[in-house]
């Protein structure tokens, strides 16, 4: 919970639509929630990255399934995903997904 906690004050409201602490946990834990982790309109790409951030910080063996089964709780088509989890670090970022890897490089340092 506790590495979650600055992920959620970051995310929620701008990535993701208001969710509680304990429903963003069970979401990305993969636990089974009535409140369903629900990405905001032009976003998708954002998420995407952050995906990709959370999924190298699980052991080798738990990343895919994890990364699986998030991307299908999201709603991002894997081939999406794999365009596009990059774009925030690519060569040339727009000014947003600059600012937003930014935030979360300082929250997965």
């Amino acid at each position: 919970m506790k590495q979650l906690s600055p992920i959620h004050e970051t995310c929620v409201g701008e990535q993701f639509e208001a969710i509680t602490i304990a429903d963003f946990y069970a979401n990305i834990n993969l636990y089974p929630c009535k409140n369903k982790l629900k990405i905001k309109a032009r976003e998708k790409v954002r998420v995407c990255y952050l995906i990709f951030l959370m999924s190298e910080k699980l052991p080798k063996q738990d990343r895919e399934n994890w990364k699986r089964n998030i991307l299908k709780i999201l709603d991002i088509e894997e081939s999406y995903y794999k365009s596009k989890y990059k774009e925030p670090v690519s060569d040339f970022p727009s000014d947003s997904n600059r600012k937003f890897a930014k935030e979360m490089d300082g929250i997965f340092r």
